[in-house]
């Protein structure tokens, strides 16, 4: 019985390498949790099994607990219980480190829309009050106001770039 365990130990340990293969891909997997959560599952009933099963060690011996073979069925139990709780840290430690890489991409998502309400903030700012249409606006008149706005417009672009690159926003 504790070697069929053994051999759950190496299954587990292997689907366990392929979900931490699929944690640093550049691929979506939005399973990843739900995979490693029903494995943990699994170890959790396997070493409540394990635990009952050794338990019954001394019973079953009767009298002879000493001899060589309790000793190494006793081992046997305690190399899959350490394998266990190896295998079961490991899946522990995969879901922080998921989503650590997770939350990672959203901000650089977050970053790319801060750039882009950077740039055009301003500039819609520019926009909305010439776009009022006042009478008494004397840019309004004038030849050039159009083209003035639009040279305004460029140069609050190139102020906010320029402080971007500066400060090393455009770079990461």
């Amino acid at each position: 019985m504790v070697q069929s365990y053994s051999l759950l130990n190496d299954e587990i340990s292997e689907k366990i390498d392929v979900l931490e293969e699929r944690v640093f891909c550049k691929k979506k997997t939005p399973d990843l949790l739900e995979r490693s959560y029903q494995l943990k599952k699994v170890l959790t009933h396997a070493r409540r099994f394990i635990r009952m099963m050794e338990e019954c060690i001394p019973k079953a011996s009767g009298k002879d607990i000493e001899a060589p073979y309790v000793r190494e069925l006793d081992d046997k139990f305690k190399r899959t219980l350490f394998t266990l709780d190896d295998l079961e840290l490991r899946i522990d430690q995969m879901a922080p480190i998921y989503l650590a890489i997770e939350s990672h991409k959203n901000n650089d998502v977050m970053r790319v829309l801060t750039m882009f309400s950077a740039f055009f903030l301003p500039l819609s700012f520019i926009a909305g009050i010439y776009g009022m249409n006042f009478i008494h606006m004397p840019e309004l008149r004038l030849c050039f106001g159009y083209p003035i706005v639009l040279g305004l417009m460029a140069i609050v672009s190139l102020l906010i770039w320029f402080l971007f690159k500066k400060k090393g926003w455009l770079n990461e």
